[in-house]
């Protein structure tokens, strides 16, 4: 069994003797927005897992795979961007989609919402990510972190006396969400991205025009297994036998075996 995992767009060529692959796609988080004098605002959310255990493919046809970047994050008082879609297609069109996580919002608007939308096979939604607070005290929202191959993200939490909004704990096979930035200006307004691919989004930044972070971008998975199996060379064996008399042949166990015996002058028997 082999298993390759792409971390940006591309092609795959399928080998001989592959007939499906499994495709798992995740998606990009979502961006946060920047936060401006008086509020703090909100981050974006994590992007969508999707997968299915055998889309068909056929050798030595060449196929696509897209993978979403993170969504940028945003300057002071503005809108945060929407993470990219993940997919693969296989044979007839048929396609694996991940929805990228929702861009973060400025102020109390809100955090993006967790990626969501694959109707089909294994999906889970992305975490969402939380709004960002007004006032003296307003801090960032944390981001989501990205859906894994067995749960949803886990959402970001809101900014508390003006310290940061938490990201997003990882799931299984997910990555977390960035933090919220500080309120009060400085370098700490400003909010982080994910600590890892693939997909969490990232912090909204703080009040005191605290910038918002990227998400992370996604990543795209085959899994797959060839039918075809490769044989080992064909034995030689020659056995050479001294004047006089050769009594047994020798048993040759393992591949078919070509044996030759040559004996000089005498007798052999056996």
């Amino acid at each position: 069994m082999t298993t390759v995992t792409f971390y940006s767009s591309t092609t795959w060529t399928c080998p001989l003797g592959v007939s499906s692959v499994q495709a798992e796609c995740w998606a990009g988080g979502g961006g946060g927005a920047g936060g401006a004098s008086g509020y703090g605002s909100g981050a974006g959310g994590g992007g969508e897992y999707a997968a299915e255990v055998a889309v068909p493919v056929t050798y030595p046809n060449t196929y696509t795979i897209t993978v979403g970047s993170g969504g940028a994050g945003a300057a002071a008082a503005a809108n945060g961007h929407a993470g990219g879609n993940s997919s693969f297609t296989g044979n007839s069109g048929f396609t694996v989609t991940a929805h990228g996580g929702g861009a973060g919002l400025t102020s109390t608007s809100g955090g993006g919402a967790g990626g969501t939308g694959y109707a089909s096979g294994t999906h889970f939604n992305g975490g969402a990510g939380a709004p960002g607070i007004t006032g003296t005290y307003g801090g960032g929202g944390g981001a989501g972190g990205s859906a894994g191959s067995s749960s949803a993200g886990n959402p970001g939490t809101v900014s508390s006396g003006g310290g940061r909004g938490v990201g997003g704990t990882p799931v299984i096979n997910g990555g977390d969400g960035g933090a919220g930035g500080n309120a009060g200006g400085g370098t700490g307004a400003n909010a982080t991205s994910p600590s890892y691919q693939p997909g969490g989004g990232g912090g909204g930044g703080g009040q005191g025009s605290g910038t918002g972070a990227a998400g992370a971008g996604g990543q795209v998975q085959l899994t797959f297994t060839s039918s075809v199996s490769v044989a080992g060379p064909t034995a030689g064996v020659t056995v050479a036998a001294q004047p006089g008399v050769v009594v047994n042949y020798p048993v040759i166990a393992g591949p078919a075996a070509a044996v030759t015996v040559a004996a000089p002058a005498g007798t052999v028997s056996g």
